[in-house]
């Protein structure tokens, strides 16, 4: 009798231990099971969000394309209006303007000359430009040249017209002295009667229609 209470109380004490096991096996895997579902919600929440970063992503990237292409549009239009707006100066700038003549071209009946214009500054205007550029102030004879635009503009010629010179062969000739265009584009070009100077001095030119009918040397001591 004794021995049989002895068996079925092992019996039963491994049947509590074994219950025990699998209750604390059955939390522990719950436990487990809970986390993994967790981990699984924020693995999907993670993707989610890198699809709508990556649709955010795409939708600034279209914007961008499109700023390029606006701001390139507006590069372009730009850039035509100044064409069309030096076009419409080169039409319609007559008048006189200080300038320095570049080159000099005859072909055909009528000559044209490419000019860059500049302005001569004196008092303080020269004063203050001759600072800025960061020289002598107040310039040697109170006078400084200017020339910040390095735009060229070409125009014909009227071959009718004399030149007022003071530059010649013989020297300087502070009165001045009148000579033909022809004979001017000849020492200009170096063909015939060119002496120093010529080509390096500034001049006035005046325009009438479209065409220099006046070129003046500006003499400077």
């Amino acid at each position: 009798m004794d021995r049989t209470f002895e068996r079925r109380s092992v019996v039963l004490l491994v049947a509590a231990l074994v219950i025990g096991a699998l209750v604390s096996g059955l939390g522990v895997w719950a436990s487990l099971n809970a986390r993994l579902s967790e981990s699984e919600d924020r693995a999907v929440t993670a993707e989610e969000r890198v699809r709508e970063l990556e649709s955010e992503l795409e939708t600034l990237a279209a914007a961008l394309e499109a700023v390029d292409e606006s701001a390139a549009d507006a590069s372009e239009l730009a850039g035509e209006d100044e064409a069309a707006r030096e076009d419409a100066e080169d039409v319609a700038e007559d008048g006189r303007f200080f300038c320095y003549v570049t080159s000099a071209q005859w072909e055909g009946d009528t000559p044209e000359l490419t000019v860059d214009y500049a302005q001569l500054l004196t008092g303080d205007e020269a004063a203050a430009a001759a600072t800025a550029a960061g020289e002598e102030s107040p310039p040697p004879n109170d006078y400084f040249i200017l020339n910040e635009n390095p735009r060229l503009r070409t125009f014909p010629v009227d071959v009718g017209q004399t030149v007022r010179m003071t530059s010649s062969a013989g020297g300087t000739r502070p009165e001045g002295y009148e000579m033909v265009f022809s004979e001017w584009y000849d020492a200009y070009s170096g063909m015939s009667g060119s002496f120093p100077g010529i080509r390096d001095v500034p001049y006035w030119i005046e325009i009438e229609n479209g065409t220099v009918v006046r070129i003046e040397e500006q003499y400077l001591p």
